[in-house]
C-alpha cells in the first residue's frame, strides 16, 4: 500500500515538500495521511494539529492506529503537547487506541500541565 511507504520514507526535504503537498490536497484521507506524516517526522504543532482535527480523522481507522503509535511514544516538551495529549485522551469521538495511547503518553510525561488530564481519567472504564 502506497501510504503504507509513504510513513516509512526517510527525513528529507523530499519528504517534507511530499508532506506540505498532501496537506493541501482536497481529498480528506490524503491530508490525514499527510497529518499522520508530520507527527511521525515530530514536526511542530503536529500533534495540536491531530486534536484539532480529530473528528475527520476519526473516520480512517488505519490513520488512527498510525497516530497512536506514534502518540504512544510522545514525549511532550510544550504544555501545547501536553494540552493536545489532555485532549485526545478525554476525547468523546471515538478514537479507538488512540484515545489510550495519549493517555500513556501523558502519564509517562510526570509534568504539573499533565495533572488536570490525568484526573479526569480516573473515573475512565479504560
Amino acid at each position: 500500500m502506497m501510504s503504507e511507504g509513504l510513513l516509512r520514507l526517510d527525513d528529507t526535504p523530499f519528504v517534507a515538500q511530499t508532506v506540505t503537498s498532501l496537506a493541501a490536497s482536497a481529498c480528506e484521507p490524503v491530508r490525514g495521511l499527510a497529518l499522520v506524516m508530520k507527527l511521525r517526522r515530530a514536526e511542530p504543532g503536529a500533534l495540536t494539529e491531530l486534536a484539532a482535527q480529530i473528528q475527520s480523522v476519526s473516520k480512517f481507522t488505519f490513520l488512527i492506529n498510525k497516530a497512536g503509535s506514534i502518540v504512544f511514544a510522545w514525549r511532550a516538551d510544550s504544555v501545547s503537547d501536553i494540552q493536545a495529549l489532555g485532549m485526545l485522551a478525554t476525547s468523546e469521538v471515538p478514537i479507538g487506541r488512540l484515545r489510550r495511547d495519549a493517555a500513556h503518553a501523558l502519564m509517562a510525561d510526570h509534568s504539573i500541565a499533565a495533572v488536570p488530564f490525568l484526573a479526569e481519567l480516573l473515573g475512565s472504564p479504560d
